[in-house]
């Protein structure tokens, strides 16, 4: 059963508003001001919230914008009510994320119409969602054994070879051998924490309440943790006079830890093409 959040400082109106969509077969809370409107959306997450917009401290405007500024919340479709339909406070409205307008005074009609379609839309989001989900289980499954088989193969033929031929290999021999099953692994689990990453990345973006906390991480100085990996990265190669810096350290808005895994794989490409 969907459940649908009422925020209204008329008594009256929350009752007729409840009435009419428990007749939809629909659950109803109610909350007489935004401050208490804004709790019981966050205990509840309902999945609609219709809210008037004038109400005293706690009007609609800062009970949606508070709603959008919190992950749990910043998803749920939001209908703001009001009898002062005017254009600019339309235009402040759904520049803060609302959904859709009803205007004051409206019919049962009416509040049929508007509930039942951003509820279809949210559905619709869903459905996308879980088509997304689907996906990626496939991509993952198909692909993960087609890319690890170049790594897995590097350490499962070093392995063999010196388990197989220890007794006749000199010390230097074991050491190369030993070097590249370290490589491999090393490479294998390189791939295994990006796959993690993307899977992680994608069931983020599939559920529209997560997307805003995700879109919160910073890198504040890019430019030394390039520097730093690249130089770590071309010692390893043996190409570190290969390298030249005009860097700009300019904040980027994403997050360290996934900033750094695209710079560490861009540098490894670069090392293995260029």
């Amino acid at each position: 059963m969907k459940k649908i959040l009422v925020i209204d400082d008329e008594e009256w109106l929350r009752e007729m508003i409840h009435l009419a969509l428990q007749q939809r077969g629909l659950e109803v809370i109610e909350a007489a001001n935004g401050a208490d409107g804004i709790e019981l959306a966050r205990k509840e997450l309902p999945d609609l919230i219709l809210c008037d917009i004038n109400m005293g401290k706690v009007d609609g405007y800062l009970t949606l914008s508070s709603l959008r500024n919190e992950a749990p919340t910043a998803a749920i479709p939001f209908i703001l009510m009001t009898g002062l339909a005017d254009s600019a406070g339309m235009r402040h409205g759904m520049e803060l994320g609302a959904d859709d307008y009803l205007p004051k005074p409206f019919t049962t009609e009416g509040l049929y119409a508007a509930v039942d379609a951003r509820l279809k839309k949210a559905q619709t989001i869903r459905d996308e969602a879980e088509r997304k989900l689907a996906h990626l289980r496939d991509n993952i499954s198909l692909m993960m054994p087609h890319e690890m088989r170049t790594p897995l193969n590097g350490i499962l033929s070093n392995a063999e070879m010196l388990a197989t031929t220890a007794a006749t290999l000199k010390p230097d021999d074991v050491a190369e051998i030993g070097q590249e099953i370290y490589k491999s692994s090393e490479r294998l689990a390189r791939l295994i924490e990006n796959f993690l990453i993307y899977a992680q990345l994608e069931l983020v973006a599939a559920d529209p309440k997560n997307i805003n906390a995700l879109r919160t991480g910073m890198t504040e100085h890019p430019k030394e943790l390039i520097r730093n990996q690249a130089v770590v990265l071309a010692t390893q190669a043996n190409r570190l006079q290969d390298l030249s810096f005009d860097l700009v350290d300019i904040p980027v808005p994403i997050a360290e830890e996934y900033f750094s895994k695209i710079t560490i794989q861009l540098l490894h490409d670069a090392g293995r093409y260029v």
